[in-house]
């Protein structure tokens, strides 16, 4: 390749060309862009030979905003001669690195056991000569292992995402404000343990720490040694701080060090090897001792994965937010399970925390403190009933229906555990058992209020459940208005709800929604939408009927509003019908305008399995919420259903008989998509808009209904400042526009 076709590199040609002079490549492939580097592959054929003979190099460019990057490398890679990539060509000031490939084999995490121990033990060997090594170690930045905690808990603070001064961010550029907010809550609670934990790091010499050891950045050389790469973030400081990279993680190689039962138990495991092979080779080097090693490795790693945390402040790069999301999210939530895992040593933090948890709904974390709690305290029948309401909540049924059995059996006069036994029953709908264990309690406590309440409910629960039955009547859920919390507080009505759907396949929902929400909306709505309040040709909607149209609403300006999209009330039920990883997969409003006509019968959607019984037999693949945004009366008009249609062809439901609801603002309708049903007419001045909200399983796409409208519009602003559970509902549809993106400009 001549010099003048390295000008299509742009800014980088510079750098390409001074390549050239120590590396007279033929050929060019950048390989990777980042924030942190700019990483290009270059090739040269052997003059004879085949192909496989060519020879490579790699050029890495670094910001020169860290400086002094390259000029470390080029010491380690003097240093260490057959553990680091030789360096060809180093221009320190301008952060141009050329270095020859190893002419080997890279690893990953799937490599054989063997070269993973030869990898450890190398890096072992390396750290252990650079011990001694006073040059380069007082040319390489130094790890401040005391300050980090402190450091971590300011870098998870709020920022609103914006770079400072000096171009770094904060945890919430990556992670978003709610994830670092609840890790920032949970981990100031273990300030004070972390301060203590990392202490006995400091008993270690000081060596060179890799900063990124993992598997991919490793090769087995050509002469059989494996070979060290990427020393970008290469610190002082005591051994083992980067040995998370291995693990994805430090909660499990400091399990492995404890010499604990699981320990013992995991001791031929790969993990453990790896460890093992670790410590072995760093006392055969006379780095440290093995007592030494077992008693401060475990703050040392925990040290070195804040730090490896902390690193990406200085990398504000929007090409690899999500990549360092992931990594980022892995290491926090790891962070806090060694962090747990040490409360253990404490029975009143372990107290406190698992309080902590159960207050904030962190059942899994809540589950495992109570868990060890109890056995170490076998006689306290309140933790077996606390930990019984963390088992049920993680769905663990079974084992919480044994422990409240347990304490009601060891206390048998006492009513709350009986209230509890029956609160259990009352939120699996068995309401059989849950009336006979209330009145137990009740008997025992006559004036508790609460038991009262409980069995008041299963009194409604009858109530709804015998009024659904009746042939004209359209299926009702009711909460009570404002009751946000009713799914948490009441999970046995988002059971009924999902009892009674699957059984009818629709089903009215009262104070479904907040009435100042549908409201707002409704203004939102006619302010912005009224240009299709008029009968004419509308090229970006669907014509749905006789003055009915259906367009893809925006969701912005509260249309995106997470009491709307995550509904405490509505969604809970369509997870127990779709499951938890059911997505949002289209938001549409249906126009109907005054004097529209009655639409024909239908169902929304082709069977999935024509000809076949399995269609009506398979379990529900969509659900639909209609919301509407003015009441739905005899005269403007409500959507005609019929009950256990979604069990038979469309032909066959007129049978069955047909329900009209009656649905005030605040309301909503849930229909399965096989379910038939037919719009009746306006009969009133109003136009009659309803928002539908269709919720799917995350393998079914609706290609019937969105040919002349894409199902979503979610602009980026709207989508970026979601809630995670919000988000995780509409993530699908920004893969795949990025998949599209991708197509298009291969395509060009």
């Amino acid at each position: 390749m001549g010099l003048r076709d390295l000008s299509k590199f742009g800014d980088d040609s510079k750098a390409l060309e001074w390549a050239h002079q120590a590396f007279a490549f033929d050929h060019v492939e950048r390989i990777s862009q980042a924030t942190w580097a700019t990483t290009y592959r270059l090739g040269k054929q052997a003059a004879r030979g085949p192909k496989s003979l060519a020879k490579q190099a790699y050029l890495k460019l670094i910001p020169t905003r860290f400086a002094g990057v390259a000029g470390r490398t080029q010491q380690l890679a003097t240093r260490f001669v057959a553990q680091i990539p030789t360096v060809m060509a180093c221009d320190d000031q301008r952060g141009w690195l050329l270095s020859a490939d190893h002419g080997g084999t890279t690893l990953d995490y799937e490599s054989p056991d063997v070269d993973l121990l030869a990898m450890i033990r190398s890096y072992a060997r390396l750290q252990a000569k650079a011990r001694h090594d006073s040059a380069l170690l007082a040319a390489a930045p130094h790890s401040d292992v005391l300050t980090l905690p402190t450091r971590l808990l300011d870098f998870l603070r709020p920022s609103n995402g914006l770079p400072d001064a000096k171009g770094c961010v904060r945890a919430d550029f990556f992670l978003g404000a709610e994830f670092a907010a609840d890790a920032l809550h949970t981990l100031q609670g273990y300030a004070s343990l972390l301060n203590e934990f990392i202490k006995p790091a400091l008993d270690l010499p000081a060596t060179i720490n890799h900063g990124d050891l993992r598997p991919p950045n490793a090769a087995v050389g050509a002469t059989g040694e494996t070979v060290l790469m990427d020393w970008d973030d290469a610190s002082v400081g005591p051994a083992g701080m980067s040995l998370h990279g291995m693990f994805g993680g430090c909660t499990t190689p400091i399990i492995l060090l404890s010499g604990s039962a699981l320990a013992r138990a995991q001791a031929r495991t790969p993990s453990a090897k790896t460890v093992r092979a670790y410590v072995q080779t760093l006392v055969a080097q006379g780095y440290a001792s093995r007592k030494a090693l077992l008693r401060s490795l475990p703050a040392s790693m925990c040290a070195g994965m804040i730090q490896f945390i902390l690193t990406f402040g200085r990398f504000p790069d929007q090409n690899n937010q999500h990549a360092i999301q992931d990594t980022m999210q892995t290491r926090i939530t790891n962070l806090v399970d060694l962090c747990d895992l040490l409360a253990t040593r404490d029975p009143a933090l372990a107290r406190q925390r698992a309080a902590f948890y159960e207050q904030d709904g962190a059942w899994r974390r809540a589950r495992a403190l109570l868990q060890d709690l109890v056995a170490r305290n076998p006689l306290e029948l309140a933790l077996y009933s606390r930990l019984a309401v963390a088992c049920q909540h993680e769905g663990d049924v079974a084992l919480a229906e044994q422990l409240l059995q347990h304490v009601a059996q060891e206390s048998p006069s006492d009513a709350q555990a009986q209230q509890q036994l029956g609160n259990f029953h009352l939120a699996r709908m068995e309401l059989r058992q849950a009336t006979q264990s209330l009145k137990k309690a009740l008997t025992l406590e006559p004036r508790n209020q609460e038991t009262k309440a409980a069995l008041a409910r299963i009194a409604d629960i009858q109530a709804m459940r015998k009024a659904a039955a009746v042939r004209t009547n359209v299926p009702i859920l009711r909460y009570e208005p404002g009751d946000a919390q009713a799914s948490r507080e009441r999970p046995e009505l988002a059971a009924l709800g999902a009892e009674m759907f699957e059984k009818y396949g629709i089903l009215q929902i009262d104070n479904a929604f907040p009435l100042e929400l549908i409201k707002r909306l409704q203004r939102k709505f006619f302010e912005r939408y009224s240009a299709y309040f008029q009968t004419e040709n509308h090229p970006d909607t669907l014509h749905v009927g006789d003055m009915r149209y259906m367009l893809t609403v925006d969701m912005e300006d509260g249309f995106d509003d997470p009491q709307l999209l995550g509904s405490s009330t509505v969604l809970p039920i369509i997870k127990r019908v779709l499951g938890d990883e059911c997505v949002l997969g289209a938001f549409t409003a249906v126009i109907s305008l005054p004097g529209a006509r009655d639409q024909r019968l239908h169902k929304d959607h082709p069977a999935l399995f024509p000809d076949t019984p399995f269609h009506f037999s398979a379990p529900p693949f969509t659900a639909q919420i209609i919301i509407p945004l003015v009441p739905l009366n005899e005269y403007t008009g409500t959507t005609r259903f019929y009950k256990g249609s979604h069990k038979v062809k469309t032909a066959q439901s007129e049978a069955l008989g047909h329900q009209d609801p009656m649905a005030p603002l605040g309301s909503c309708l849930l229909n399965d998509y096989r379910c038939a049903h037919r719009g009746l007419g306006n009969r009133s001045d109003l136009v009659r808009p309803i928002l539908t909200l269709i919720f799917n399983r995350p393998w079914f796409r609706d290609y019937a209904n969105y040919g002349n409208q894409p199902p979503l519009r979610l602009p980026q602003a709207s989508y970026d400042k979601m809630p995670e559970e919000v988000r995780n509902l509409v993530s699908w549809w920004k893969e795949e526009q990025t998949v599209v993106k991708m197509e298009q400009q291969a395509l060009r």
